[in-house]
Parts: structure tokens; C-alpha cells; sequence
């Protein structure tokens, strides 16, 4: 439930709710490590996709890492 504009790696507010939970869980399990893989549609160009996914991860990992997650436990992928 993480959502993002077409064509765009800015979070919407509608992931607030879902990212707050994973918040949680992270801080609940601190030694827990994470893969965040971002993905796009099959529209457009293929190499942009790619970027867009990664951009998308990288968005969701730059949340939780201003929540007080350390980046170390934080592996993100697009995935296109």
C-alpha cells in the first residue's frame, strides 16, 4: 500500500498509514534488516522504468531513514 503518481518517485500521502506500521516494526525488531523493491508499470520506455523503480525504493528507504532507521539495515532494488 505504497503509492506514487505515474511516472513519479514522490510518496503520497495515502502511504503515510503503511509506511508508519513499518516504522513500528522496524523499531520493535532492531536487528531486523529489510529489501525494498520499487516497481513501475509496463508503459513508456523500458530504461526509465527501471530508473523510476529505483527511484520509488529509494523514496521509501529516505522515510524511513528520516524516521530514525538506520540506513544499514536497508537494502533497496528497482526492479522495473
Amino acid at each position: 500500500h505504497i503509492y506514487f503518481d505515474q511516472s513519479r518517485s514522490e510518496l503520497k500521502p495515502e502511504s503515510f498509514d503503511e509506511l508508519h506500521k513499518l516504522v513500528n516494526t522496524l523499531q520493535k525488531y532492531p536487528q531486523m534488516k529489510i529489501t525494498i523493491t520499487g516497481h513501475t508499470d509496463n508503459v513508456g520506455d523500458f530504461y526509465l522504468n527501471v530508473q523510476l523503480s529505483k527511484d520509488r525504493a529509494r523514496a521509501v528507504a529516505d522515510y524511513l531513514v528520516g524516521k530514525g532507521i538506520d540506513q544499514t539495515r536497508l537494502d533497496s532494488r528497482g526492479m522495473g
